[in-house]
Formats: C-alpha cells, structure tokens, sequence
C-alpha cells in the first residue's frame, strides 16, 4: 500500500459544499453537488479527485496502479 498524505485542506469545492451542508450530509450527497464548477468547469467532487490524483502522482494508494480518469474511486 502507497502511503498517502491527507490534503493540507479542503478543495475550493469541497469547503464550499461544507459551507452549505450540515455535517451529517453523505458522500452521495457531495459527488451529486452540481451548484459548483471550478475554472476548469469541474464539480466539487471532480476537483476533489483531481487533487487526490495529483497528490498520489497519478496511482492508486492501495494497489499502486495507474489511475484511470473514468475508473477512480475515494
């Protein structure tokens, strides 16, 4: 397993959607939030991930395979 850092704090997105949410809001909840688009025009969640990404130098913290844009969970 790849060790991984948490985020040093919240993606725009991210702290905005805890702006807006109580606390028990779910994750479903957080990747269906459609009322943000960063400058690149992705959702709370999409920044998120690209974060995440980026931050793991593109592999999976578990297997460390190659992320793939369309198959990456959290």
């Amino acid at each position: 397993m790849k060790r991984v850092r948490g985020l040093d704090r919240p993606t725009p997105g991210l702290q905005r959607f805890l702006d807006e949410n109580p606390p028990d809001t779910s994750w479903s909840d957080f990747k269906n939030y459609q009322e943000y688009r960063n400058g690149d025009g992705r959702t709370a969640a999409g920044e998120l991930l690209a974060k995440l990404a980026e931050d793991q130098h593109g592999l999976c913290a578990y297997c460390e395979i190659k992320l793939k844009q369309h198959d990456q969970q959290v």
